[in-house]
């Protein structure tokens, strides 16, 4: 027999009798009969993707001067080139979250503030950004000019690892807030459908 949570009809948990038996304590790795809600977690994204989409956008205009490829045009010549990058990053962003939620076993970790998640999308941030600029630099698709301080250890600049390093945790922390509440996970009170 099917039970769906009773306060939630549009939550993503639909359960069985058998469901019923897994463990739901707050440590518990499986959370398949926590209910998230689609309307906050969908907030909760065009919220990831707006802030993630200002703040690389940002990023990207602010360090240009230290790129071969750029340095010495003009803010308006590189806005295209700036806004396509952005537009990538807020791409991977949502890879980083996505890695984040199965690493958490939980789609809506954003909106619990999960901090042990949030470092875990530094360290992804920042291992993306290393091996793009590596593979970058080594393939002749960009160079930097001697205003990029480079990470001898990483070998690659300063301003792309911590961009990805910070800006999607800071993306995650700043989307919780927009959209006003932190989420709890709301188990099952059932009822027949």
């Amino acid at each position: 027999m099917r039970r769906v949570d009773a306060s939630v009809r549009d939550g993503l948990a639909v359960t069985t009798e058998d469901d019923k038996k897994m463990d739901l304590s707050p440590g518990s790795i499986c959370r398949a009969n926590a209910v998230i809600p689609w309307r906050p977690l969908w907030r909760f994204f065009t919220a990831v993707i707006i802030t993630g989409f200002i703040l690389n956008e940002i990023w990207e205009m602010a360090q240009m001067s230290a790129y071969v490829e750029t340095a010495g045009h003009s803010w308006a010549s590189t806005l295209g080139m700036c806004t396509m990058a952005a537009l990538g990053d807020v791409g991977i962003i949502l890879g980083i979250y996505v890695a984040g939620a199965l690493v958490a076993a939980d789609p809506g970790w954003g909106l619990r503030g999960r901090w042990k998640i949030y470092i875990l999308t530094a360290v992804l941030g920042l291992a993306y950004a290393a091996l793009v600029e590596q593979a970058a630099l080594a393939t002749g698709r960009w160079s930097y000019t001697g205003s990029m301080p480079v990470v001898p250890v990483l070998g690659a600049g300063l301003w792309p690892l911590l961009q990805m390093t910070l800006l999607p945790p800071i993306t995650f922390l700043f989307a919780r807030w927009m959209t006003g509440r932190k989420l709890r996970p709301v188990h099952k009170s059932t009822e027949h459908i």
